[in-house]
């Protein structure tokens, strides 16, 4: 509810035609177009707690319109937290609590 409200407001400020990249568990790729428009390019990111120490593994998503140079930016940026894998969109939920399932067996 209070992204919802964030999105609007944000959304009033023209954010057609930009670049998200989102780090926020739970609001999807149409969520953003919904609220921004279709030709929003967004990239969801979900690094976990051994990315603060380049040890990650950092799941990727972008919209069906992001760009090359989108992607490569988006990739470049997440580097320095380790590894990273780009999934569909479809499978982020499930596949997002994987990374913390594997640091927590890998401590173990």
């Amino acid at each position: 509810v209070q992204m919802a409200r964030l999105a609007d407001e944000m959304g009033s400020c023209g954010m057609q035609n930009k670049k998200v990249l989102s780090i926020l568990s739970g609001l999807t790729i149409p969520f953003f177009q919904k609220n921004w428009g279709f030709e929003v390019e967004v990239a969801r990111v979900m690094p976990n707690v051994a990315s603060s120490i380049g040890e990650g593994m950092t799941i990727l998503s972008f919209s069906g319109d992001a760009s090359l140079e989108f992607r490569s930016l988006t990739e470049r940026l997440v580097a320095p937290f380790g590894r990273f894998i780009e999934i569909p969109e479809s499978q982020m939920t499930r596949r997002q609590r994987l990374p913390g399932a594997v640091l927590a067996l890998s401590l173990n």
